[in-house]
């Protein structure tokens, strides 16, 4: 996950990542010297490649490390990212606040680091069971229409299952996943460049 926290006294951000934000973040408050503590600004779903995307976007505003001088560009795309009251995130399926609390963030990457193992989503599981259960019992299975993202997330998570049994590294699941995520939206929708997309991640994730 990504993780977005301002130091309440300069008013810098740090961008970072961690499968645990929380613990992250009480980490740093810990063993920082700051007495006014951190705001936290918002949680993405993201790994490596997401959070190195967002410092090169960001490189102008660079002030060391991690951090990053407040700055309208990157205060838009968190206002951008945080408005409302509740996002859908399309890893997991699931709705959390859009500007999340410490529950809310416990919740929601401990959801992403138990999918990455090998738990599906309810309405995965119940979908492979409702097949199943057909097939046992001789009938054609009737299956409702999914939702297209929905949809997608399972092709997805089929393919991530493959590509963990190949040895690819837990730590890639969000990236791996939004990436495929992009290739379906692109192949069933019509958003991106369909060959540019598969030639980037042919070459990003070589070949699993």
């Amino acid at each position: 996950m990504i993780y977005i926290i301002q130091d309440a006294s300069n008013k810098r951000i740090k961008i970072g990542k961690s499968d645990n934000p929380i613990r992250r973040i009480r980490r740093f408050r810990t063993g920082s010297s700051n007495p006014d503590g951190f705001d936290i600004l918002a949680i993405l779903p993201g790994g490596a490649r997401r959070e190195k995307e967002l410092h090169e976007r960001f490189i102008k505003f660079h002030s060391h490390g991690e951090w990053f001088e407040p700055s309208d560009e990157i205060i838009e795309f968190i206002h951008e990212n945080t408005t409302g009251n509740f996002k859908f995130c399309r890893i997991c399926g699931a709705l959390h606040l859009a500007q999340p609390n410490i529950q809310d963030i416990r919740d929601h990457s401990k959801r992403h680091v138990d999918m990455r193992k090998g738990m599906f989503p309810y309405n995965t599981r119940e979908l492979m069971k409702s097949m199943a259960r057909a097939s046992l019992s001789g009938h054609v299975a009737q299956l409702k229409k999914l939702e297209k993202d929905e949809a997608k997330r399972i092709i997805v998570l089929a393919w991530w299952a493959r590509a963990k049994q190949s040895g690819l590294s837990d730590s890639a699941f969000d990236d791996y996943m939004l990436d495929y995520l992009e290739l379906l939206d692109a192949e069933y929708d019509g958003k991106g460049d369909l060959k540019k997309i598969s030639e980037k991640l042919s070459k990003v994730w070589n070949g699993y």
